[in-house]
């Protein structure tokens, strides 16, 4: 079936398509020196196939108290232990889908452009938020369970129930 014909009829039950999500989270860029540095919006990070986007310009700053002047865009530039330094950036995925969580880490394989000095840049933590949108087998589940009573009788039952009582 159609997906504007299967979100027309599952809209008369209050059901709806999510439309998936984009994933976010920190880059560290790691650089050669204790040197103000910025990194451009709209710079690009990508890893493979996935790309991710700055989501404004940020500055690594080299004191606390210039990072504390605009802690939304100037971020404190922290030592390492092998000799380099780093700064956070915020950035998030140009595309929706589970594919774009990626793990703590993981070293990105190119940056465009390029900050000054940088070395190489890595995820500080695990991306989260990234989620596929809903197919029509998705939808169709979903309906099952919110017309089955939620007791439990029965697999489709239970896992309304339990859908009901511990949402996502």
């Amino acid at each position: 079936a159609e997906p504007e014909v299967v979100n027309a009829v599952l809209s008369n039950y209050r059901i709806s398509r999510q439309p998936g999500a984009n994933a976010s989270g920190q880059v560290i860029v790691v650089i050669q020196n204790l040197l103000t540095t910025s990194v451009q919006a709209n710079t690009v990070f990508t890893i493979g196939a996935l790309q991710y986007t700055v989501t404004n310009a940020f500055v690594g700053v080299t004191t606390a108290e210039a990072a504390a002047l605009d802690p939304t865009t100037q971020r404190q530039i922290f030592p390492r232990a092998d000799g380099t330094y780093g700064f956070l950036v915020d950035v998030v995925s140009n595309a929706v889908g589970v594919q774009y969580n990626i793990r703590r880490n993981t070293k990105f394989d190119a940056v465009v452009p390029s900050p000054a000095a940088m070395i190489y840049s890595y995820a500080y933590q695990d991306f989260i938020g990234g989620s596929n949108s809903q197919s029509n087998a998705d939808l169709v589940a979903l309906f099952e369970q919110s017309l089955s009573p939620q007791v439990f009788s029965g697999r489709i039952n239970i896992q309304s129930l339990i859908t009901a009582k511990f949402p996502q």
